[in-house]
């Protein structure tokens, strides 16, 4: 299985932080197609994930 998330475009350099969480997304697809997820449910998960810390507007 072949994994790639992509880090943004331009000449800066991605911090640490941005490299954390990058490394996180792989971590977690990686475990959800294992799984027999699919990679759409792999996408939807890590953009909840990365959502998760905005407040819900009902």
């Amino acid at each position: 299985m072949l994994l790639i998330v992509h880090g943004g475009a331009g000449d800066r350099r991605p911090t640490k932080n941005a490299l954390k969480k990058l490394s996180e997304s792989l971590s977690s697809g990686y475990e959800i197609l294992s799984n027999g997820g699919t990679a759409l449910d792999a996408v939807r998960s890590h953009i909840k994930k990365s959502l998760s810390h905005l407040p819900s507007s009902q």
